[in-house]
């Protein structure tokens, strides 16, 4: 795997929550804890200016499904607004016994319009 400090295994916190299965604030609880690892990234759209990017291999324990090289490129186009790679993404929760998570996913990849995840 690359070094966690590679922006290609960057995600946003919305992101590391679905991944997880837990809500954004617990993202950003463990952020502050020091339980994961992430950085702040200048966003102006903003209040305050800024938002968090969160390297994915930190969050590894927290995510119920190995962490290949093909999970996280499909991860990534996910987060861009992908529908294929996002239903990807149920599929390899749902093959990794994490359904919840999985729903979750397949859900996102259907309001995106992905046919196979609305089936």
């Amino acid at each position: 795997m690359m070094p966690s400090s590679d922006s290609s295994l960057l995600v946003c916190a919305q992101t590391a929550a679905l991944l997880t299965g837990k809500t954004d604030r617990t993202i950003i609880n463990w952020l502050e804890s020091g339980a994961i690892k992430g950085k702040t990234v200048h966003a102006g759209h903003l209040p305050r200016g800024q938002t968090w990017k969160i390297e994915l291999p930190s969050m590894a324990e927290y995510i119920p499904t190995e962490l290949t090289g093909e999970f996280i490129e499909s991860v990534k186009k996910a987060e861009v607004g992908d529908a294929r790679e996002t239903t990807n993404v149920a599929i390899y929760f749902s093959r990794s016994g994490a359904n919840k998570i999985a729903v979750s996913w397949f859900e996102l990849a259907a309001k995106r319009g992905d046919a196979d995840a609305m089936h």
